[in-house]
């Protein structure tokens, strides 16, 4: 069993643009696995390519207002 790596998303940005960002062909994600850990990110719901918050996927202008 490989050690496993998990990466949690900055707070403004999406952990494809942090830790899966390539840079010269290769992320620090692809880095790790190919040193054999087994590699993860975690993005909160809404941010990257997680699901959208109820709220966030209905059409604009239906939106309730948020306070």
């Amino acid at each position: 069993m490989n050690e496993a790596v998990l990466f949690i998303h900055g707070a403004s940005f999406p952990s494809e643009l942090a830790s899966g960002f390539k840079i010269g062909g290769a992320s620090w994600m692809d880095h790790l696995t190919n040193a054999g850990y087994d590699v993860f990110a975690l993005d909160f719901l809404g941010y990257g390519k997680s699901d959208r918050y109820d709220y966030m996927s209905n059409e604009v202008g239906k939106n309730e207002q948020r306070g």
